[in-house]
């Protein structure tokens, strides 16, 4: 892909990834809002932002390849509990905010 601005041209390649994966992940970050409360939470903080629905569940599905990632290094299980008291433990504002807020 070549792009220009007045006498300057560069080029760059376009990441393309298997977009089957990409849409599961998304997919399944939407059903994932239900059953987990920090990913419910996270949504709610994205739209406050300013993002539309699609987009804030397309920023969770990127948390979750993330931690799922990181699970999968350190070969743990997720457990809720644990999510939340890492939240917790780091001072994350995603929690702070959102009890002020309810």
């Amino acid at each position: 892909m070549t792009e220009r601005s007045g006498t300057k041209a560069w080029g760059h390649g376009r990441l393309q990834g298997p977009t089957g994966l990409r849409h599961t992940y998304v997919e399944w970050a939407a059903e994932s809002l239900r059953p987990a409360f920090w990913a419910r939470v996270y949504s709610h903080q994205q739209r406050d932002k300013g993002n539309a629905h699609q987009a804030a569940v397309r920023a969770l599905a990127f948390q979750w390849s993330r931690l799922l990632s990181r699970w999968w290094q350190a070969r743990t299980l997720y457990a809720a509990s644990v999510s939340l008291n890492a939240l917790n433990n780091r001072g994350s504002s995603l929690l702070h905010n959102r009890v002020q807020g309810a």
